[in-house]
């Protein structure tokens, strides 16, 4: 039994998704808070640890976001991939 995700309200979005470099997911990864790329998105408020993003085929669990230069004008996630969606719609190849 694991973890199951539940996306009850889509919300479609433009976003840049970029990987991280080497020194970033090492020094992640020694910390078991694994950061594999960073997604930069229009500035919202409520986005935490508990928001999943899916692009395309692609699942992203969030680990923390923060204001862009303190300007409310974009925030950046940085996720953790966790993999391909099921043809049926689970989480999980």
């Amino acid at each position: 039994m694991g973890l199951e995700s539940l996306f009850s309200h889509a919300n479609p979005r433009w976003a840049k998704i970029e990987f991280v470099g080497s020194v970033v997911y090492t020094g992640s990864a020694q910390t078991e808070n694994k950061i594999t790329h960073r997604i930069f998105l229009r500035f919202r408020t409520g986005i935490t640890t508990a928001y999943e993003v899916v692009h395309q085929e692609t699942l992203y669990r969030v680990k923390r976001g923060f204001d862009l230069n303190g300007r409310r004008r974009f925030v950046v996630l940085e996720v953790e991939e966790l993999g391909l969606l099921k043809s049926g719609g689970g989480i999980y190849v």
